[in-house]
């Protein structure tokens, strides 16, 4: 078959790319759509909890009282009188561990002080103030921090599957932006001493209104392992096995094609999934070269009995680009 024509066999693959590029695209979208909409839910479902057959006055029968969900399952209630008294009912789905929401002055977490509660194995409720001096476990103090507690006894419950950390503060004026941290543990502390978070938020609050979350810094650990581990699997395992595999077994007759064409549409697919945790500017170029050049390897390089080859010589310019680019 002649260069510069495609044989049924590569149209059939470029057909089935560009449908896996559209069902990614689309699962994507609808992902973030039932996300954004199962927060919705979620929040109207918690914020028109009744809270007074659980927890005492005045926690449980707050005026002007506001309520959003914040972060994962964490729903924030909260009323500022004007006096300048902020009741706080933090709630969150609980196993095991603590819970904790903190007060900073920059957003970070040295310096700050938190409010960290937990059922105890026993079932026993405990609710502390930590002061955050740094940033190690033995820098994290029990029963220190600048928070300053109105007459009201804080509180911690379980109700059911979820734990609210309730408490008032008294501030010198009246609360607007503040920088709130919010963190949890699947472990337990040890004579009140906290283990390492499992997950954490820094994000400001503006208080006086009904906008909770201003600007978030969401603490993207688990995607950015996920992106790692799913880049190293495709840019430096699947992707140069393949092109070492077309450059010394071509004496292989149509192994090395075979082997070749499925190592490279594996790293391709990998990387692809990759992006999907991470949104980049500079990764979707990278994607959009590698679909180029696989485009490029069905299109103009076919021979006889439908079987395409690809000359990875051809290639080494745009390789080059594609790792050039997507070091920075």
């Amino acid at each position: 078959m002649a260069a510069g024509f495609i044989s049924k066999h590569s149209f059939v693959n470029l057909v089935s790319l560009i449908l896996v590029m559209v069902v990614l695209l689309g699962r994507g979208a609808l992902l973030g759509l039932a996300d954004e909409t199962g927060n919705l839910d979620a929040e109207s479902e918690f914020c028109n909890n009744d809270l007074t057959s659980f927890l005492p006055p005045p926690y449980g029968n707050l005026s002007n009282v506001r309520c959003q969900l914040v972060w994962n399952t964490f729903i924030l209630r909260y009323s500022q009188s004007r006096d300048h008294v902020v009741t706080f009912v933090l709630s969150a789905l609980y196993t095991t561990g603590w819970v904790g929401i903190g007060f900073s002055k920059d957003g970070m977490m040295r310096g700050a002080s938190a409010m960290v509660g937990w059922i105890s194995k026993t079932g026993h409720a405990r609710i502390k103030q930590y002061h955050l001096k740094g940033y190690n476990r033995w820098e994290v103090i029990p029963g220190k921090g600048d928070l300053n507690f109105t007459s009201i006894m804080p509180v911690v419950v379980l109700d059911g599957a979820n734990i609210y950390l309730a408490f008032q503060l008294q501030f010198e004026s009246a609360v607007k932006r503040q920088p709130t941290l919010l963190a949890y543990s699947s472990r337990y502390p040890v004579n009140h001493e906290l283990s390492v978070h499992d997950d954490k938020l820094s994000m400001v609050i503006d208080y006086s209104t009904a906008a909770l979350p201003v600007t978030a810094s969401v603490d993207h650990s688990q995607m950015k392992r996920s992106h790692g581990v799913l880049g190293i699997l495709g840019w430096g395992l699947f992707l140069p096995i393949g092109a070492m595999v077309a450059r010394f077994m071509k004496q292989k007759e149509s192994l090395w094609f075979y082997l070749h064409t499925i190592l490279q549409f594996i790293g391709f697919f990998v990387v692809v999934s990759g992006v999907v945790f991470i949104r980049k500017v500079i990764e979707p170029v990278v994607v959009g070269q590698a679909v180029l050049m696989i485009l490029y390897c069905i299109v103009a390089h076919s021979k006889s009995h439908m079987i395409v080859s690809c000359n990875v010589s051809e290639n080494y310019g745009m390789i080059r680009s594609m790792i050039m680019i997507s070091q920075h």
